[in-house]
């Protein structure tokens, strides 16, 4: 079939029942340049490629009918992410999503209904100050909690109330600074107000910081 639009599609059949067909962009109306559907027996996608003009490379894979996995390929190193996996549930809605970044981060998002739920990050390459990042978020996707743990042994636990952190709490775990941990509390806009900070020798020093201002 030849479209008035530019683009050409073949379709091939087996037993009369359709099994692949390439559309391609002849006349580069969009901004991918093929896409390429494959079918099992009963005539039911199985798999879908899609190539962009820009260099990236879609594949997705269906099961039952319903997406199960798609994966993006950024095979021009066009952007900063060098691939993602992206999962989906018997329905086709969303469940996880796992990026490559270029500079060597890794990152887990996981969906509920479509909407963040948690967000995991690890430096794989060591190119940061910090070894992963935790984060968590409610029903309707506002961050509740995160966790950063440091390459030097600090564990910092930040707490967020409707979306604006509250509570902070800074462990020295490898015990490589002269305190031990220190608790920052903050108000209603996410400012400094307080820190709670007791030392390895047992002095314990309280600021208030909204009293100086």
């Amino acid at each position: 079939m030849i479209y008035d639009d530019g683009r050409n599609a073949d379709t091939t059949y087996v037993a009369g029942v359709r099994s692949e067909s390439l559309i391609t962009d002849v006349g580069d109306a969009y901004a991918w340049a093929t896409v390429q559907h494959i079918y099992d027996a009963s005539g039911t996608q199985t798999a879908q490629t899609t190539t962009y003009d820009d260099g990236r490379v879609l594949e997705t894979a269906f099961a039952g009918g319903a997406r199960a996995t798609a994966t993006m390929s950024d095979l021009a190193n066009t952007y900063a992410w060098a691939s993602y996996i992206a999962t989906y549930d018997g329905d086709g809605i969303r469940i996880s999503r796992s990026t490559a970044y270029d500079d060597g981060r890794e990152t887990l998002n996981t969906y509920v209904d479509e909407v963040l739920a948690s967000s995991f990050t690890a430096d794989v390459a060591d190119e940061f100050v910090w070894d992963t990042i935790d984060k968590s978020y409610d029903a309707t996707g506002v961050q509740t909690e995160q966790t950063n743990t440091y390459d030097d042994g600090r564990v910092l636990q930040t707490l967020y109330a409707e979306g604006v952190r509250s509570t902070a709490t800074m462990t020295d775990v490898a015990d490589a600074f002269a305190w031990d941990n220190y608790v920052d509390t903050f108000d209603d806009k996410g400012d400094l107000a307080t820190r709670l900070m007791p030392f390895d020798d047992g002095r314990e020093v309280f600021p208030d910081y909204l009293a100086s201002r």
